[in-house]
Protein backbone atom coordinates (compact mmCIF):
# COMPACT_ATOMS: atom_id res chain seq x y z
CA UNK A 1 0.00 0.00 0.00
CA UNK A 2 1.45 3.36 -0.94
CA UNK A 3 0.45 6.14 1.09
CA UNK A 4 1.77 9.82 0.91
CA UNK A 5 1.12 12.81 2.94
CA UNK A 6 0.27 16.35 1.86
CA UNK A 7 0.71 19.51 3.18
CA UNK A 8 -1.64 22.71 3.12
CA UNK A 9 -1.05 25.97 3.13
CA UNK A 10 0.64 29.01 1.03
CA UNK A 11 2.62 29.19 -2.18
CA UNK A 12 5.24 31.82 -4.06
CA UNK A 13 2.68 34.60 -4.96
CA UNK A 14 2.31 34.65 -8.49
CA UNK A 15 2.77 31.10 -9.73
CA UNK A 16 0.49 28.58 -10.04
CA UNK A 17 0.12 24.73 -8.33
CA UNK A 18 0.10 21.03 -9.75
CA UNK A 19 -2.16 19.07 -9.64
CA UNK A 20 -1.96 16.09 -7.57
CA UNK A 21 -4.35 13.66 -7.58
CA UNK A 22 -4.03 10.53 -6.05
CA UNK A 23 -4.40 4.59 -7.48
CA UNK A 24 -6.82 1.34 -5.92
CA UNK A 25 -7.26 -0.72 -8.80
CA UNK A 26 -10.15 -3.37 -10.04
CA UNK A 27 -7.55 -6.28 -9.48
CA UNK A 28 -7.73 -5.88 -5.75
CA UNK A 29 -4.14 -3.99 -5.89
CA UNK A 30 -5.45 -0.87 -3.61
CA UNK A 31 -2.96 1.82 -2.74
CA UNK A 32 -3.83 5.12 -1.37
CA UNK A 33 -2.54 8.47 -0.63
CA UNK A 34 -4.20 12.14 0.47
CA UNK A 35 -6.22 14.48 -1.47
CA UNK A 36 -4.78 17.15 -2.90
CA UNK A 37 -4.77 19.97 -0.04
CA UNK A 38 -4.40 23.63 -2.26
CA UNK A 39 -3.81 26.47 -0.82
CA UNK A 40 -6.61 27.49 -3.24
CA UNK A 41 -8.81 26.05 -4.58
CA UNK A 42 -7.46 26.40 -7.89
CA UNK A 43 -6.10 23.21 -9.05
CA UNK A 44 -3.93 23.39 -12.76
CA UNK A 45 -0.83 22.08 -14.12
CA UNK A 46 1.06 24.71 -13.96
CA UNK A 47 5.05 23.71 -15.30
CA UNK A 48 5.47 27.51 -16.25
CA UNK A 49 5.16 30.47 -13.79
CA UNK A 50 8.19 32.16 -14.44
CA UNK A 51 7.21 35.20 -12.01
CA UNK A 52 4.34 37.47 -11.07
CA UNK A 53 2.57 39.65 -12.84
CA UNK A 54 4.17 42.63 -11.77
CA UNK A 55 7.59 40.90 -12.14
CA UNK A 56 6.80 40.76 -15.80
CA UNK A 57 6.16 43.75 -15.97
CA UNK A 58 9.23 44.99 -14.23
CA UNK A 59 11.15 42.51 -16.99
CA UNK A 60 10.21 44.85 -19.63
CA UNK A 61 12.26 47.46 -18.27
CA UNK A 62 15.23 45.79 -17.25
CA UNK A 63 17.55 42.63 -18.12
CA UNK A 64 15.79 39.28 -16.79
CA UNK A 65 18.06 37.14 -15.08
CA UNK A 66 20.73 34.75 -16.60
CA UNK A 67 18.96 31.89 -15.43
CA UNK A 68 14.61 32.82 -15.70
CA UNK A 69 13.74 30.05 -13.47
CA UNK A 70 10.40 28.44 -14.15
CA UNK A 71 9.28 26.88 -10.91
CA UNK A 72 6.19 24.25 -11.23
CA UNK A 73 4.22 23.47 -8.19
CA UNK A 74 3.25 20.08 -7.82
CA UNK A 75 -0.67 19.32 -8.94
CA UNK A 76 0.09 18.79 -8.37
CA UNK A 77 1.23 20.06 -8.04
CA UNK A 78 3.75 23.06 -4.95
CA UNK A 79 6.59 24.51 -3.50
CA UNK A 80 7.05 25.05 -0.23
CA UNK A 81 7.10 28.51 0.16
CA UNK A 82 8.41 29.77 3.82
CA UNK A 83 10.10 32.52 3.25
CA UNK A 84 13.00 34.05 0.24
CA UNK A 85 15.95 35.57 1.56
CA UNK A 86 18.97 37.69 -0.48
CA UNK A 87 21.89 36.25 -0.22
CA UNK A 88 24.23 38.54 2.06
CA UNK A 89 27.66 39.12 1.00
CA UNK A 90 28.11 38.07 -2.09
CA UNK A 91 29.28 39.84 -4.89
CA UNK A 92 26.82 37.81 -7.45
CA UNK A 93 22.81 37.73 -7.61
CA UNK A 94 21.50 35.37 -5.50
CA UNK A 95 18.14 34.81 -4.32
CA UNK A 96 18.02 32.17 -1.40
CA UNK A 97 15.46 30.00 -0.34
CA UNK A 98 17.08 29.66 3.38
CA UNK A 99 20.89 30.71 3.13
CA UNK A 100 21.04 28.63 6.09
CA UNK A 101 19.75 25.85 8.21
CA UNK A 102 19.06 28.46 10.90
CA UNK A 103 17.38 30.82 8.84
CA UNK A 104 14.92 27.83 7.67
CA UNK A 105 11.96 29.57 9.75
CA UNK A 106 8.30 29.55 9.47
CA UNK A 107 5.33 27.60 8.78
CA UNK A 108 5.52 25.83 5.22
CA UNK A 109 2.36 24.64 3.38
CA UNK A 110 1.42 23.54 0.17
CA UNK A 111 2.43 20.54 -1.72
CA UNK A 112 6.29 21.09 -0.86
CA UNK A 113 7.29 19.33 -4.01
CA UNK A 114 10.34 22.06 -4.07
CA UNK A 115 12.42 24.26 -3.23
CA UNK A 116 15.21 26.25 -4.79
CA UNK A 117 19.06 27.94 -4.58
CA UNK A 118 19.47 30.65 -7.33
CA UNK A 119 22.77 32.41 -7.37
CA UNK A 120 24.15 33.83 -10.75
CA UNK A 121 26.04 36.68 -12.28
CA UNK A 122 24.54 39.98 -12.34
CA UNK A 123 25.14 41.27 -15.31
CA UNK A 124 23.71 38.24 -17.42
CA UNK A 125 27.40 37.24 -19.00
CA UNK A 126 27.55 33.60 -19.70
CA UNK A 127 29.57 32.11 -17.03
CA UNK A 128 33.10 30.95 -17.81
CA UNK A 129 34.59 26.79 -18.04
CA UNK A 130 36.04 28.14 -14.40
CA UNK A 131 32.35 27.73 -12.94
CA UNK A 132 32.99 24.09 -13.77
CA UNK A 133 30.75 22.14 -16.17
CA UNK A 134 27.50 22.31 -15.03
CA UNK A 135 25.19 25.38 -14.55
CA UNK A 136 22.28 24.07 -13.08
CA UNK A 137 21.55 20.89 -10.68
CA UNK A 138 18.09 19.76 -10.40
CA UNK A 139 17.37 16.80 -7.94
CA UNK A 140 14.01 14.88 -9.19
CA UNK A 141 12.96 14.59 -12.84
CA UNK A 142 9.00 14.59 -12.23
CA UNK A 143 6.84 17.59 -13.75
CA UNK A 144 8.78 19.79 -11.94
CA UNK A 145 12.25 18.58 -12.41
CA UNK A 146 11.93 17.37 -16.00
CA UNK A 147 9.99 20.79 -16.89
CA UNK A 148 12.88 22.92 -15.15
CA UNK A 149 15.37 21.06 -17.08
CA UNK A 150 14.24 21.13 -20.52
CA UNK A 151 13.35 24.58 -20.14
CA UNK A 152 17.01 25.93 -18.60
CA UNK A 153 18.44 23.44 -21.42
CA UNK A 154 16.66 24.74 -24.24
CA UNK A 155 18.05 28.41 -23.16
CA UNK A 156 21.71 27.20 -23.35
CA UNK A 157 22.46 26.06 -19.85
CA UNK A 158 24.19 23.22 -19.09
CA UNK A 159 21.73 21.02 -16.55
CA UNK A 160 22.56 17.89 -14.34
CA UNK A 161 19.55 16.04 -13.38
CA UNK A 162 19.62 13.41 -10.91
CA UNK A 163 16.49 11.35 -10.73
CA UNK A 164 16.28 8.28 -7.72
CA UNK A 165 14.49 5.63 -9.94
CA UNK A 166 14.34 6.65 -14.35
CA UNK A 167 11.55 3.86 -14.67
CA UNK A 168 8.36 4.79 -15.26
CA UNK A 169 6.20 6.06 -12.50
CA UNK A 170 2.89 3.82 -11.04
CA UNK A 171 1.12 6.67 -9.16
CA UNK A 172 -2.36 8.18 -8.70
CA UNK A 173 -0.84 11.69 -8.85
CA UNK A 174 -0.97 14.45 -11.36
CA UNK A 175 -3.40 12.55 -13.90
CA UNK A 176 -6.09 16.03 -14.78
CA UNK A 177 -4.07 18.38 -16.25
CA UNK A 178 -6.16 21.64 -16.07
CA UNK A 179 -6.79 23.82 -19.42
CA UNK A 180 -4.36 26.65 -18.12
CA UNK A 181 -1.78 23.87 -17.44
CA UNK A 182 -2.01 22.92 -20.86
CA UNK A 183 -1.61 26.42 -21.96
CA UNK A 184 1.40 26.75 -19.95
CA UNK A 185 2.71 23.35 -21.47
CA UNK A 186 2.40 25.14 -24.66
CA UNK A 187 4.55 28.49 -23.80
CA UNK A 188 7.00 25.79 -22.34
CA UNK A 189 7.30 24.09 -26.11
CA UNK A 190 6.30 20.88 -23.97
CA UNK A 191 2.64 20.09 -25.38
CA UNK A 192 3.54 17.39 -27.32
CA UNK A 193 4.00 15.80 -24.03
CA UNK A 194 0.72 14.55 -24.07
CA UNK A 195 0.36 13.00 -27.51
CA UNK A 196 0.99 9.31 -28.01
CA UNK A 197 0.14 8.21 -24.19
CA UNK A 198 -3.57 8.17 -24.94
CA UNK A 199 -4.73 11.39 -23.08
CA UNK A 200 -7.99 12.34 -23.41
CA UNK A 201 -9.53 15.82 -23.27
CA UNK A 202 -11.33 16.68 -20.59
CA UNK A 203 -14.26 20.11 -21.52
CA UNK A 204 -15.89 19.91 -17.98
CA UNK A 205 -17.37 18.40 -14.93
CA UNK A 206 -20.45 17.28 -14.10
CA UNK A 207 -21.70 16.94 -10.81
CA UNK A 208 -24.31 15.32 -9.02
CA UNK A 209 -25.55 14.82 -6.14
CA UNK A 210 -28.95 13.05 -4.12
CA UNK A 211 -30.02 11.99 -7.69
CA UNK A 212 -29.78 14.86 -9.90
CA UNK A 213 -26.98 16.00 -11.69
CA UNK A 214 -25.41 19.19 -13.69
CA UNK A 215 -23.05 19.80 -16.41
CA UNK A 216 -20.39 22.58 -16.62
CA UNK A 217 -18.14 23.40 -18.96
CA UNK A 218 -14.41 25.40 -18.80
CA UNK A 219 -15.36 28.54 -20.74
CA UNK A 220 -12.89 27.94 -23.44
CA UNK A 221 -14.56 30.08 -26.63
CA UNK A 222 -11.72 32.52 -26.53
CA UNK A 223 -8.81 29.84 -27.11
CA UNK A 224 -8.11 27.77 -30.17
CA UNK A 225 -9.79 23.92 -30.74
CA UNK A 226 -6.44 22.28 -28.91
CA UNK A 227 -7.38 24.26 -25.72
CA UNK A 228 -8.84 22.03 -23.19
CA UNK A 229 -7.86 19.86 -20.37
CA UNK A 230 -6.32 16.41 -20.59
CA UNK A 231 -6.03 13.44 -18.25
CA UNK A 232 -3.77 10.62 -18.78
CA UNK A 233 -1.40 7.84 -16.95
CA UNK A 234 0.71 9.94 -14.74
CA UNK A 235 3.62 7.45 -15.53
CA UNK A 236 3.30 8.29 -19.16
CA UNK A 237 3.45 11.89 -19.10
CA UNK A 238 6.39 11.79 -16.51
CA UNK A 239 8.29 9.47 -19.27
CA UNK A 240 7.66 11.92 -22.34
CA UNK A 241 8.46 14.85 -20.33
CA UNK A 242 12.39 13.00 -19.16
CA UNK A 243 12.46 11.88 -22.62
CA UNK A 244 11.86 15.25 -24.01
CA UNK A 245 14.67 17.15 -21.96
CA UNK A 246 17.15 14.36 -22.23
CA UNK A 247 17.12 15.08 -25.99
CA UNK A 248 18.98 18.20 -25.68
CA UNK A 249 22.65 17.77 -25.45
CA UNK A 250 23.16 19.66 -22.76
CA UNK A 251 21.26 18.20 -20.69
CA UNK A 252 22.23 15.18 -18.35
CA UNK A 253 19.90 13.11 -16.95
CA UNK A 254 21.24 10.53 -14.84
CA UNK A 255 20.26 7.85 -11.68
CA UNK A 256 20.97 8.71 -8.06
CA UNK A 257 19.85 9.14 -5.24
CA UNK A 258 21.03 12.85 -3.49
CA UNK A 259 21.61 12.04 0.11
CA UNK A 260 22.73 15.75 1.07
CA UNK A 261 23.39 19.29 0.30
CA UNK A 262 26.48 20.75 -0.04
CA UNK A 263 27.26 23.59 1.43
CA UNK A 264 30.01 26.36 2.09
CA UNK A 265 29.62 29.33 4.35
CA UNK A 266 25.59 28.94 4.50
CA UNK A 267 25.52 28.44 0.69
CA UNK A 268 24.30 25.82 -1.59
CA UNK A 269 27.18 24.35 -3.68
CA UNK A 270 26.19 21.24 -5.10
CA UNK A 271 24.63 17.66 -3.89
CA UNK A 272 26.47 14.55 -3.01
CA UNK A 273 24.56 11.34 -3.97
CA UNK A 274 24.81 7.64 -4.79
CA UNK A 275 24.89 5.93 -7.85
CA UNK A 276 24.35 2.15 -8.43
CA UNK A 277 26.63 0.06 -6.06
CA UNK A 278 26.68 2.57 -3.17
CA UNK A 279 28.97 4.54 -4.99
CA UNK A 280 28.99 7.96 -3.71
CA UNK A 281 29.77 10.85 -5.88
CA UNK A 282 29.38 14.93 -5.41
CA UNK A 283 28.08 17.36 -8.16
CA UNK A 284 28.40 20.87 -8.59
CA UNK A 285 26.86 24.24 -9.90
CA UNK A 286 25.77 27.85 -9.21
CA UNK A 287 22.14 26.62 -8.76
CA UNK A 288 20.98 23.91 -7.23
CA UNK A 289 16.96 23.11 -7.66
CA UNK A 290 15.45 20.52 -5.53
CA UNK A 291 12.05 19.17 -6.41
CA UNK A 292 12.39 15.89 -5.54
CA UNK A 293 8.59 14.61 -4.35
CA UNK A 294 6.63 14.27 -0.89
CA UNK A 295 9.08 11.85 0.07
CA UNK A 296 12.06 14.38 -0.09
CA UNK A 297 14.92 14.01 2.55
CA UNK A 298 16.49 16.95 1.49
CA UNK A 299 13.21 19.43 2.55
CA UNK A 300 14.57 19.43 6.20
CA UNK A 301 17.66 20.96 5.36
CA UNK A 302 15.52 23.82 4.04
CA UNK A 303 12.27 23.83 6.00
CA UNK A 304 10.31 22.00 8.94
CA UNK A 305 6.89 20.98 6.97
CA UNK A 306 3.86 21.61 9.18
CA UNK A 307 1.94 18.75 8.11
CA UNK A 308 -1.87 17.99 7.67
CA UNK A 309 -3.55 15.02 6.57
CA UNK A 310 -7.30 15.54 6.57
CA UNK A 311 -7.92 12.25 4.76
CA UNK A 312 -7.02 10.14 1.89
CA UNK A 313 -7.86 9.29 -1.79
CA UNK A 314 -8.37 5.16 -2.52
CA UNK A 315 -7.87 4.62 -6.03
CA UNK A 316 -9.02 2.46 -8.34
CA UNK A 317 -8.87 1.61 -12.17
CA UNK A 318 -11.71 0.63 -13.78
CA UNK A 319 -11.75 -0.88 -17.17
CA UNK A 320 -13.89 -0.76 -20.31
CA UNK A 321 -16.78 1.28 -18.39
CA UNK A 322 -18.46 4.29 -19.77
CA UNK A 323 -19.30 6.89 -17.65
CA UNK A 324 -22.39 9.62 -18.37
CA UNK A 325 -20.68 12.58 -19.62
CA UNK A 326 -18.07 11.43 -22.18
CA UNK A 327 -14.84 13.86 -22.05
CA UNK A 328 -15.63 15.04 -18.72
CA UNK A 329 -14.58 14.53 -14.92
CA UNK A 330 -17.39 13.80 -12.58
CA UNK A 331 -17.89 14.49 -9.61
CA UNK A 332 -20.11 12.76 -6.50
CA UNK A 333 -20.85 14.80 -3.72
CA UNK A 334 -21.52 11.46 -1.17
CA UNK A 335 -22.10 11.04 2.20
CA UNK A 336 -19.63 11.70 3.58
CA UNK A 337 -17.10 13.10 0.60
CA UNK A 338 -16.44 13.06 -2.98
CA UNK A 339 -15.95 10.55 -5.04
CA UNK A 340 -14.33 11.20 -8.39
CA UNK A 341 -14.16 9.50 -11.99
CA UNK A 342 -12.70 10.63 -14.99
CA UNK A 343 -10.61 8.87 -17.85
CA UNK A 344 -7.17 8.57 -17.94
CA UNK A 345 -6.98 6.69 -21.29
CA UNK A 346 -9.46 5.32 -23.98
CA UNK A 347 -10.14 2.08 -22.24
CA UNK A 348 -9.72 3.20 -18.78
CA UNK A 349 -11.21 5.27 -15.71
CA UNK A 350 -9.82 6.58 -12.48
CA UNK A 351 -12.55 6.62 -9.89
CA UNK A 352 -10.87 8.13 -6.18
CA UNK A 353 -12.71 7.74 -3.07
CA UNK A 354 -12.11 10.09 -0.45
CA UNK A 355 -11.80 8.53 2.96
CA UNK A 356 -12.24 11.46 5.82
CA UNK A 357 -9.71 10.81 8.87
CA UNK A 358 -6.24 10.98 9.89
CA UNK A 359 -5.78 7.65 9.36
CA UNK A 360 -6.58 5.14 6.00
CA UNK A 361 -8.61 1.72 6.74
CA UNK A 362 -6.14 -0.97 6.69
CA UNK A 363 -6.32 -3.36 3.53
CA UNK A 364 -4.38 -6.46 5.55
CA UNK A 365 -7.36 -6.79 7.63
CA UNK A 366 -9.99 -5.93 5.63
CA UNK A 367 -11.14 -2.73 7.00
CA UNK A 368 -10.59 -1.15 3.39
CA UNK A 369 -12.85 -3.61 2.00
CA UNK A 370 -15.44 -2.93 4.43
CA UNK A 371 -15.30 0.24 3.93
CA UNK A 372 -15.63 0.12 -0.09
CA UNK A 373 -18.71 -1.87 0.26
CA UNK A 374 -20.66 -0.61 2.92
CA UNK A 375 -20.43 3.10 2.66
CA UNK A 376 -19.49 3.36 -0.98
CA UNK A 377 -20.82 1.07 -2.91
CA UNK A 378 -24.25 1.61 -1.94
CA UNK A 379 -24.80 5.34 -2.57
CA UNK A 380 -26.06 6.45 -6.36
CA UNK A 381 -22.80 6.57 -8.65
CA UNK A 382 -22.13 9.97 -9.60
CA UNK A 383 -18.72 12.11 -10.43
CA UNK A 384 -16.37 14.20 -8.40
CA UNK A 385 -14.64 17.39 -8.87
CA UNK A 386 -10.67 17.78 -9.35
CA UNK A 387 -10.63 20.13 -6.45
CA UNK A 388 -11.22 18.47 -3.03
CA UNK A 389 -9.18 20.26 -0.58
CA UNK A 390 -9.00 24.09 1.10
CA UNK A 391 -12.55 25.43 1.42
CA UNK A 392 -14.57 23.50 -1.88
CA UNK A 393 -13.23 20.19 0.28
CA UNK A 394 -15.35 21.39 3.26
CA UNK A 395 -18.05 22.54 1.09
CA UNK A 396 -18.43 19.26 -0.82
CA UNK A 397 -18.60 16.93 2.43
CA UNK A 398 -21.54 16.07 4.24
CA UNK A 399 -21.61 17.56 7.86
CA UNK A 400 -23.81 17.25 10.81
CA UNK A 401 -23.67 21.10 10.93
CA UNK A 402 -27.19 22.56 9.08
CA UNK A 403 -24.93 25.85 7.97
CA UNK A 404 -22.41 23.44 5.87
CA UNK A 405 -25.22 21.37 4.78
CA UNK A 406 -26.89 24.01 3.62
CA UNK A 407 -23.84 25.54 1.86
CA UNK A 408 -23.12 22.41 -0.07
CA UNK A 409 -27.01 22.02 -1.05
CA UNK A 410 -26.95 25.93 -2.47
CA UNK A 411 -23.29 25.37 -3.72
CA UNK A 412 -24.76 22.69 -6.59
CA UNK A 413 -28.13 24.86 -7.51
CA UNK A 414 -25.63 27.84 -7.73
CA UNK A 415 -23.96 25.58 -10.43
CA UNK A 416 -27.02 24.41 -11.99
CA UNK A 417 -27.74 27.76 -12.78
CA UNK A 418 -25.18 28.19 -15.72
CA UNK A 419 -24.00 31.25 -17.33
CA UNK A 420 -21.68 33.23 -14.99
CA UNK A 421 -22.93 31.49 -12.31
CA UNK A 422 -20.84 28.37 -13.46
CA UNK A 423 -18.64 29.78 -15.75
CA UNK A 424 -17.08 31.84 -13.17
CA UNK A 425 -16.07 28.93 -10.81
CA UNK A 426 -15.07 26.56 -13.46
CA UNK A 427 -12.52 28.63 -15.05
CA UNK A 428 -11.26 29.42 -11.76
CA UNK A 429 -11.14 25.56 -11.60
CA UNK A 430 -9.46 25.19 -14.68
CA UNK A 431 -6.67 27.53 -13.93
CA UNK A 432 -8.15 30.23 -16.62
CA UNK A 433 -8.89 32.13 -14.78
CA UNK A 434 -6.11 32.65 -11.49
CA UNK A 435 -7.61 36.06 -9.97
CA UNK A 436 -8.48 35.57 -6.16
CA UNK A 437 -10.91 38.31 -6.04
CA UNK A 438 -13.19 36.27 -8.52
CA UNK A 439 -12.82 32.95 -5.98
CA UNK A 440 -13.58 35.68 -3.17
CA UNK A 441 -16.92 37.03 -4.75
CA UNK A 442 -18.25 33.43 -6.15
CA UNK A 443 -17.75 32.33 -2.10
CA UNK A 444 -19.62 35.29 -0.98
CA UNK A 445 -22.49 34.85 -4.03
CA UNK A 446 -23.23 31.36 -2.65
CA UNK A 447 -23.26 32.30 0.60
CA UNK A 448 -26.10 35.05 -0.05
CA UNK A 449 -27.70 32.54 -2.48
CA UNK A 450 -27.91 30.18 0.10
CA UNK A 451 -28.93 33.21 2.57
CA UNK A 452 -31.97 33.93 -0.22
CA UNK A 453 -33.31 30.22 -0.09
CA UNK A 454 -33.38 29.90 3.24
CA UNK A 455 -35.19 33.16 4.04
CA UNK A 456 -37.69 32.69 1.34
CA UNK A 457 -40.54 32.62 1.34
CA UNK A 458 -41.19 33.25 5.39
CA UNK A 459 -38.05 33.59 7.36
CA UNK A 460 -37.85 32.18 10.72
CA UNK A 461 -35.10 32.19 13.59
CA UNK A 462 -34.14 29.07 13.12
CA UNK A 463 -33.16 29.71 9.58
CA UNK A 464 -31.66 33.80 10.52
CA UNK A 465 -29.52 31.95 12.90
CA UNK A 466 -28.55 29.12 9.67
CA UNK A 467 -27.96 32.17 7.39
CA UNK A 468 -26.12 34.05 9.58
CA UNK A 469 -23.93 30.89 9.72
CA UNK A 470 -23.48 30.95 6.05
CA UNK A 471 -22.06 34.35 5.50
CA UNK A 472 -20.03 33.68 8.33
CA UNK A 473 -18.72 30.62 6.51
CA UNK A 474 -18.05 32.33 3.71
CA UNK A 475 -16.08 35.14 5.09
CA UNK A 476 -13.78 32.34 6.65
CA UNK A 477 -13.35 30.50 3.68
CA UNK A 478 -12.17 33.55 2.16
CA UNK A 479 -9.73 34.53 4.39
CA UNK A 480 -8.12 31.47 3.24
CA UNK A 481 -8.02 32.68 -0.23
Amino acid sequence: MATNKANSGGTFDGLSDIIDLPEIRDDDEVSSAPPPLLPKPIRYLDLGGYYSEKMKKSSEKTPPPPLPLPLPLSPLLALPAPLIRRGRGRPRFCYVLASSKKEAKGKVEGDARSAAVIDGPVDGRPRSEDDGATDVIVVGAGVAGAAIAYVLGKDGHRVHVIERDLSEPDRIVGELLQPGGYLKLIELGLQDCVEEIDAQRVLGYALFKDGRNTKVSYPLEEFSSDVSGRSFHNGRFIQRMREKAASLPNVQLEQGTVTSLLEEHGTVKGVVYKVKGGVESKACAPLTIVCDGCFSNLRKSLCHPNVDVPSYFVGLVLKNCELPYPNHGHVILANPSPILFYPISSTEVRCLVDVPGPKVPSIANGEMTNYLKTVVAPQPVASTINTLAGALYKVFCASSDEARNEMREACFDYLSLGGVFSNGPVALLSGLNPRPLSLVLHFFAVAIYGVGRLLLPFPSPKRLWIGARLISLGIKECNRV
